[in-house]
């Protein structure tokens, strides 16, 4: 199998029209061709594929076989590949766009499995046990049940923010903004017991008074290989991928079996992408990370990150902010060191000028600065980020000679000075290769 990238890199941006036009002829003919063959593995979808280089190349996606770790795809001009999921890292689909919400109710897990809640959801303890959550997504999939030996913390109000790092205690949060610290002694469909401090004797909060809880569990820093599927309302799950019916189904351990068939895996039939199985409610996904033993993708902010210099404008502290979407806001002069795993080899981002929905059109021009990364003292990369080009796209090879694994990113401030230099880190994520 040859690399599906040529050998010199173009910028990466969305396929242009041209390109998309192509794969949807491509797309008709194949469905035309294919329409009466029994066994089809499944209706074929556009997709972007990203290989090791995490570059992104339009195909139109005709197989996908967990079993055997393969994709079968038509290329741009029309030629059939089979790829290992050794080198495919991504698959992405096509979702239309809607207007950015502050995310909902959110449940991680500490393997990183993260499940969008619906609207006003609560907490629900499961009858009959003591430690055990029940959980449903936005998107349609089945209510899973989590203990607490595998929660990492719940979020319940519009926006609440996640903990940066696992907390030394458990803390519940209350809707005031207050918080108790100890630890979680039951979670009952009465409430949460929850001992505060150095007390003996368990308070029951109502459901209806928790926001939030974070848990003292270690995250599981090497987690079993797994497809990851991220849905369209943001949800992040762990499981294995099959076919249903002649469409993409998953399964996830989480995922409660029905009456009878304990031990055996429940499939969930998802659309890839809205264009896929249009006419079922199923659940749709914008991407799949495909397992290959010793890779994994990691977002940034998931890693130690530390303020190393800067952190203040005008005498006012201004230390990065985690947003509920994932993204790390920063405000210059600062610079932030990330902690890499030993074997990273690329990291990607998006930087973007953060106006705020406050700021009047006519201050725009004000903001303007330059970013900087750097792994130790190498600089890979340094763009300016301003009203004339307010996003920026990163893809940077790590070099591997041994030495400082320590990745920086400095916002300077621009001719204006700090003022209203605020960036968005989004998107950002560290590839890690086998060793």
């Amino acid at each position: 199998m040859t690399d599906p990238h040529d050998a010199q890199r173009k910028p990466h941006r969305p396929p242009n029209a041209q390109g998309l036009g192509l794969l949807r002829r491509l797309l008709a003919l194949l469905v035309a061709c294919t329409a009466a063959a029994p066994a089809a593995a499944q209706d074929a979808v556009e997709a972007l594929l990203f290989g090791p280089t995490l570059e992104p190349v339009p195909i139109v996606l005709i197989a996908i076989d967990s079993e055997t770790g393969r994709v079968e795809y038509l290329d741009a001009e029309g030629e059939r590949h089979t790829a290992g999921f050794d080198q495919v890292v991504r698959l992405s689909f096509p979702v239309d766009a809607s207007a950015e919400e502050s995310p909902g109710p959110r449940l991680a897990t500490i393997d990183g499995q993260v499940i969008v809640g619906r609207a006003g959801q609560g907490l629900v303890g499961v009858a009959g046990s003591s430690d055990v959550l029940r959980w449903r997504d936005a998107d349609g999939m089945r209510a899973v049940e989590v203990s607490l030996d595998d929660l990492a913390w719940v979020t319940l109000l519009p926006g609440m923010e996640a903990p940066a790092v696992q907390p030394a205690d458990d803390v519940l949060l209350l809707p005031t903004g207050e918080r108790l610290v100890g630890f979680v002694d039951a979670v009952e469909v009465g409430g949460v017991a929850f001992v505060i401090g150095e007390t003996d004797t368990a308070l029951t909060i109502e459901p209806t008074r928790v926001a939030g809880l974070w848990i003292a569990n270690p995250m599981r820093a090497a987690p079993e290989p797994a497809v990851v599927m991220t849905t369209r309302s943001g949800s992040r799950w762990r499981g294995a991928l099959g076919r249903s019916g002649g469409a993409a189904a998953f399964s996830t351990p989480m995922t409660q079996p029905v009456s009878g068939a304990e031990g055996l895996p429940v499939w969930q039939p998802v659309r890839l992408g809205e264009a896929d199985h249009a006419g079922e409610d199923w659940p749709v996904v914008t991407r799949l990370d495909l397992p290959w033993a010793g890779r994994r993708l990691v977002p940034m902010v998931d890693l130690p990150m530390e303020v190393v210099d800067g952190g203040a404008f005008f005498g006012v502290p201004a230390p990065p902010e985690r947003r509920a979407s994932g993204a790390i806001a920063l405000h210059a002069p600062i610079m932030a060191a990330f902690d890499l795993p030993a074997a990273a080899r690329r990291v990607v981002m998006t930087l973007e000028l953060d106006r705020g929905d406050d700021l009047p059109e006519e201050r725009y021009a004000w903001a303007g600065c330059v970013a900087v990364v750097r792994l130790g003292a190498t600089e890979l990369a340094r763009v300016t980020i301003d009203v004339e080009q307010d996003t920026h796209r990163l893809n940077l090879a790590l070099p591997l000679a041994p030495g400082d694994r320590a990745l920086t990113l400095a916002i300077e401030e621009g001719v204006n000075g700090p003022v209203l230099d605020r960036v968005l880190l989004r998107d950002a994520e560290v590839l890690v290769l086998p060793e």
